[in-house]
């Protein structure tokens, strides 16, 4: 939201191109475009399905929602073989902390170390989102990749929502120290859906493909990977 130009160079701009060269080659490869399902924008059903019409709501979602219509039309027009994926929330070890689950374990583990004040700061914690391991959603690209169907789009998720402020208090319930959660407006999002929650059916019955990792998991590694962290370890 902050750099729109800089999302539409990279991910639609940075897909036309790509695809468009590919589409030269008497025998391309496979591709495997990685979308979002932030493309949807308001779910208009739940759980959302691919059927779903893309209806983005800020310029990261335009930006990869253009890039899956072009990716569509390379599919259909072209002799490129191209599987369009588009998942939900996902979290692990190394995500940035740009990101809810990551900023919170981050927080956390800072916080642990005494690198912080014990404030951990929040924004809507009411937000059903739907949280898949992200172990599990490589797994999901190398099956599609592998059995996927040309020309289709897959959701990736976990096809079930939880708050985000559970998943806090599961960091918390982790934690050694004694912490405060403060909601800090800035980082609300201007445009913020109450919930978001997929279907993974379709990648399931094409590939056989399901998560296999839990939230508990996920909360185990993102957490681990920060105290690493602020150990001075690599994890």
């Amino acid at each position: 939201m902050a750099d729109p130009s800089g999302a539409f160079e990279v991910n639609l701009l940075g897909t036309v191109h790509l695809l468009s060269r590919m589409a030269r080659y008497p025998m391309p490869p496979r591709v495997v475009f990685i979308g979002s399902a932030e493309a949807y924008g308001r779910p208009q059903f739940l759980p959302m399905t691919e059927e779903h019409p893309l209806e983005p709501q800020n310029p990261y979602a335009i930006s990869k929602a253009a890039a899956d219509h072009f990716a569509a039309y390379v599919a259909r027009t072209s002799n490129v073989d191209i599987i369009r994926m588009r998942p939900f929330n996902h979290s692990g070890a190394g995500q940035t902390p740009q990101f809810a689950l990551s900023s919170f374990a981050k927080q956390v583990a800072d916080i642990e170390a005494g690198h912080e004040e014990p404030v951990l700061r929040v924004g809507n914690l009411d937000a059903l989102r739907d949280f898949s391991h992200v172990e599990d959603v490589v797994a999901a690209y190398e099956a599609a990749a592998l059995r996927g169907v040309p020309g289709e789009a897959y959701n990736v998720c976990a096809g079930h929502a939880v708050t985000l402020r559970s998943a806090l208090e599961g960091l918390l319930a982790r934690s050694t120290a004694d912490i405060q959660v403060e909601v800090d407006p800035a980082r609300f999002r201007p445009l913020d859906v109450p919930e978001v929650r997929g279907s993974y059916e379709k990648l399931e019955r094409h590939t056989g493909w399901k998560p296999e990792r839990g939230m508990d998991q996920l909360l185990d590694d993102v957490l681990g990977y920060w105290r690493a962290e602020a150990a001075g370890v690599r994890a």
